[in-house]
């Protein structure tokens, strides 16, 4: 046990053993320093953003896939399975351009602009509305994945205050770099109008019977004429509303109650919340090789320290291999490919009802 502990102290403190000069330091140590600061910047984890860069075509799926796949979480659940929204696809179309255009990923754009601000240029009335969102993922599945994987994002998929949805897959450049968005909008239409409602209905339903009973002829005639049958009033579908944009009073006269948390954060709080993150199963892969680049830097940085504090002095090929492992680890470490600039979703839903 002692001689171990001797061994692992050779590797970071000076001493007879190891010719005064800590083996991480020694030639072979500074290679395997360089190979693994390699790695790690040459993973693919860090390498997905080239991978979407390099990509021929647009993308190498569409809504259709994405819609599958959330009318298969549902059916899953025992939940109906939503229908497909042209109205709904329009919004989500137009988010995309608009996150594009305007250069930002979040719910609410930099001039304001909210979902059911989408929503309401589209004509979309909805009893209840929702957004999902998420960038760079290079398959349907794995975006979906991320979705059900968040709470927020999952209670979207399957609400069952939904009936539509419309699905919107774009690719274009964000932030400098290829980028695939995903807008996934969910909705349930708000009923027709009072003029075509049920109870409309029923009133022009009762005009008919009132009106053929005092036409009701009196009982003169041996053979009364028959008397004509009630007319059906046509009832409208609650479905046939949702085929196109309602007109007039679009969201109604309320302003919608909306439950739109923090939009995505940006910087360092995004760094401590991929942190927080880790415990719930959503931190991206590259914050683990970050985490391991910065131990790796820590104990390059003890073994120089303690050579210097022992000798005094630091060779020149020895300061001159530690200072480029050091660019290196402090590059995996610090930049890198960041984790919000590679495959991600909102950090939070947006739902109203």
């Amino acid at each position: 046990m002692r001689r171990f502990i001797y061994r692992i102290a050779d590797v970071f403190v000076p001493s007879e053993r190891n010719g005064m000069l800590p083996y991480a330091l020694h030639e072979a140590g500074s290679a395997l320093y360089f190979f693994f600061a390699l790695l790690l910047l040459l993973s693919p984890s860090y390498f997905n953003i080239s991978q979407l860069a390099s990509l021929a075509e647009p993308f190498k799926f569409d809504a259709t896939s994405v819609v599958r796949l959330i009318n298969g979480a549902r059916t899953a659940a025992g939940l109906e399975p939503l229908s497909l929204n042209s109205v709904l696809a329009l919004t989500a179309e137009k988010k995309n351009e608009d996150m594009f255009a305007g250069q930002y990923f979040a719910h609410i754009s930099p001039t304001g602009k909210t979902p059911w601000t989408f929503l309401k240029e589209d004509g979309y009335a909805y009893r209840a509305a929702g957004e999902n969102l998420a960038s760079d993922f290079l398959t349907a599945e794995d975006a979906h994945a991320a979705f059900m994987e968040s709470p927020t994002h999952r209670a979207n998929i399957l609400s069952p205050l939904y009936s539509e949805v419309g699905v919107s897959v774009k690719q274009g450049i964000l932030n400098g770099k290829p980028t695939i968005l995903i807008a996934e909008y969910f909705g349930k239409p708000k009923v027709a109008s009072a003029a075509t409602g049920p109870s409309s209905a029923k009133a022009t339903a009762d005009k008919p019977a009132k009106t053929a009973t005092r036409a009701k002829p009196a009982a003169v005639s041996p053979k009364p004429a028959p008397t004509a049958p009630l007319p059906t009033p046509a009832m409208t579908p609650p479905t046939t509303a949702t085929a196109q944009p309602l007109k007039g009073d679009v969201l109604g006269s309320e302003t919608p109650k909306e439950n739109l948390q923090a939009t995505a954060p940006s910087g360092l709080f995004a760094r401590l919340l991929n942190g927080f993150a880790y415990a719930k199963g959503q931190i991206p892969a590259s914050f683990g090789l970050k985490v391991l680049a910065f131990l790796a830097l820590c104990s390059l940085l003890v073994a120089t320290a303690m050579l210097f504090t022992r000798t005094h002095d630091i060779p020149f090929g020895v300061g001159v291999r530690a200072a480029l492992i050091f660019l290196l680890l402090g590059y995996a470490a610090t930049f890198g490919i960041h984790p919000w600039d590679g495959a991600q979703i909102t950090s939070v839903a947006a739902a109203t009802v």
